[in-house]
């Protein structure tokens, strides 16, 4: 029997997610793609609230443990079970775009920190 977090559930019945979510969306599922020494799962963050079905895809920022333009300390350990975002990085805040489609299945966390959530909203206006 597959095993199901609450994620899964909630990804059913939500009306859609709020800026700052963080998600694992793969280097090449991204527009434009994240190009690297090695293809892996970047942590990307909405930069504004997306309602499912209002558009086929949602914008983001990416995060890098190399650099950027918004410091980023690591989440705390209890903020999600799903969190990817254990190391101190840096929100690099050059525009992605993600297929809707990519998001489900793949929630990792909300932004705990509302300075940074709001240095990610600013940036993307």
């Amino acid at each position: 029997m597959p095993k199901f977090a609450w994620t899964d559930l909630a990804e059913a019945f939500l009306p859609g997610y709020s800026a700052g979510t963080w998600f694992a969306i793969d280097d090449r599922l991204s527009v434009p793609p994240i190009i690297g020494a090695r293809v892996k799962a970047h942590p990307h963050v909405l930069t504004e609230d997306y309602l499912f079905g209002s558009s086929p895809a949602a914008r983001t920022f990416f995060r890098s443990t190399s650099g950027g333009q918004i410091q980023h300390p690591a989440h705390p350990k209890n903020c999600s079970e799903r969190c990817i975002v254990d190391k101190a990085g840096w929100i690099v805040t050059s525009q992605r775009t993600v297929s809707a489609e990519y998001l489900k299945g793949n929630y990792s966390c909300i932004e705990p920190n509302t300075e940074v959530l709001s240095a990610i909203v600013a940036a993307a206006k």
